[in-house]
């Protein structure tokens, strides 16, 4: 089995049978139904921590084929989803004075933007050190003299300012905020 992380899970012994292309036999059903129960006895007895979870949705994930694309903003694909990861940095303390202090946190996109300390923190399980609700946003592309990376996502009613280390990741980043604004 390689869909979870072996070097920090070790390697699952019951084997995940492979999908059916035909008519099955009732032994073949049968043998079929007690190597998943087999697969899902041993796998529920593993720690399940958020980089697990993210890998089950993964290797879980249904394609629906929807007719019109203008629904599917391809980048959500179920519920849960993690869509991006990475750091940035973030503004924090008092903002509106201007003696806020930036700090690097570990990002994790999904239903809403979650902040870790870092991605150890992240992969161990730890709760995040804050959220940004997702339900209205809007992510405006910065000007183009932005040395610092600098974009600001307006998750309503707060607006969150963070750093990209680099116009490259400044850019990924926004193209997935615009995105999800879209929908």
């Amino acid at each position: 089995y390689t869909h979870l992380d072996k070097k920090v899970y070790g390697k699952m012994v019951a084997e995940f049978p492979p999908k059916s292309l035909g008519q099955l036999t009732l032994e073949q059903m049968d043998q079929r139904q007690t190597k998943l129960k087999d697969w899902f006895d041993e796998f529920l007895t593993m720690p399940i921590t958020p980089k697990v979870l993210q890998q089950v949705y993964s290797f879980l994930q249904v394609r629906k084929h929807i007719k019109d694309e203008t629904v599917n903003d391809g980048l959500r694909k179920f519920p849960g989803a993690i869509i991006k990861t990475g750091y940035l940095n973030k503004l924090g303390g008092n903002k509106g004075g201007g003696t806020g202090n930036w700090k690097r946190r570990f990002m994790v996109l999904s239903d809403n933007l979650l902040y870790y300390e870092n991605e150890e923190a992240y992969e161990n399980g730890a709760a995040p050190k804050g959220k940004v609700s997702l339900n209205a946003i809007y992510c405006p592309t910065p000007n183009e003299n932005n040395p610092e990376n600098e974009f600001v996502i307006y998750a309503i009613p707060y607006e969150f300012i963070v750093r990209a280390e680099s116009k490259q990741e400044m850019d990924e980043w926004l193209s997935i905020f615009q995105k999800l604004q879209a929908v």
